[in-house]
């Protein structure tokens, strides 16, 4: 809530107060903060919400942040969405249903559809053998603009499915209407609707990921241990719920720029700065009504 009383004029600072639940009152809120107008623009880019940690810990993550061993993300990484296929249940096939369309491997990639395929922190060669053996949806039908096509992979177009396809927008608007722009072999994917924490995973089975998960490429291959390494840390932790946003039934949203704007560092922590930094993570989970 935003009391705005002398519209018009101009005003030094922001008088903010934290309060769980709101309710009627014909005067603005007491015992709140005075937050300068110059530190909300320049400490935490505009926002609010950073605001609602104590100040001992927007202090000492502003002094990280400061801190010549901290980047963010995009520092490192270049940060994208994944494919939009324009119709996932015909795009994805099953191995048994490749098989049976007869439809060559060169023209299908192993993707990743979402968080809930990867069990630990990486999708390797034997995760994607698990795939096959369980006969999951998990193969993109990928054919480049410039490839010819199969008599198989022509014929599977052609059908009734392949002619309703073609009529969606996305496919519609493209050309050719059969082949998925932006597949990308990433070196990590990224989860950008999380619960607990954002999730980064490894991308060691080769494999693509759709517009469910956002997709990170190394700008060096030097910086991979960096970015596995620091991800799961309490400051980057931290850093993703300040960066990232808020959604109904206790979400957080990560944007792709917001993504981008998230802490790595190599500066040491005491087990106090951990606790610290995990209290600002919790604090704020809090705040997005997070239950699990």
């Amino acid at each position: 809530m935003l009391y705005c009383e002398g519209f018009g004029g101009v005003s030094r600072g922001i008088a903010f107060t934290k309060l769980g639940q709101f309710e009627f009152t014909s005067i603005p809120p007491t015992g709140g903060e005075w937050i300068p107008i110059r530190d909300w623009k320049s400490a935490f880019g505009g926002r609010l919400r950073p605001f609602l940690l104590s100040r001992t810990i927007r202090e000492f993550y502003s002094d990280i942040a400061a801190d010549k061993k901290t980047v963010p993300l995009s520092r490192l990484a270049k940060v994208g969405i994944g494919y939009v296929s324009g119709d996932n249940d015909f795009f994805h096939l099953r191995p048994s249903q490749a098989l049976q369309l007869e439809i060559a491997r060169e023209f299908l990639v192993p993707t990743v559809r979402n968080v809930r395929a990867v069990t630990g922190r990486e999708v390797t060669k034997k995760s994607v053998q698990l795939w096959e053996q369980e006969d999951q949806q998990y193969l993109l039908l990928r054919i480049r603009k410039d490839a010819p096509l199969s008599e198989q992979v022509k014929r599977y177009l052609e059908s009734e499915e392949g002619h309703r396809v073609r009529q969606g927008y996305k496919c519609r608007t493209r050309e050719p209407w059969y082949s998925v722009p932006d597949v990308q072999v990433p070196d990590f994917f990224l989860s950008y609707m999380s619960g607990d924490r954002a999730s980064l995973i490894r991308n060691n089975g080769g494999c693509t990921a759709p517009n469910t998960l956002h997709v990170l490429q190394a700008k060096n291959k030097r910086f991979v241990p960096a970015i596995k390494d620091g991800w799961n840390t309490p400051l980057t932790q931290l850093s993703c719920e300040i960066e990232g946003h808020p959604l109904g039934g206790g979400m957080l949203k990560l944007e792709v720029k917001e993504a981008e704007r998230v802490l790595l560092t190599r500066r040491v922590f005491t087990k106090a700065d951990e606790r610290l930094l995990a209290e600002g993570a919790l604090e704020l989970k809090g705040w997005r009504h997070y239950a699990g």
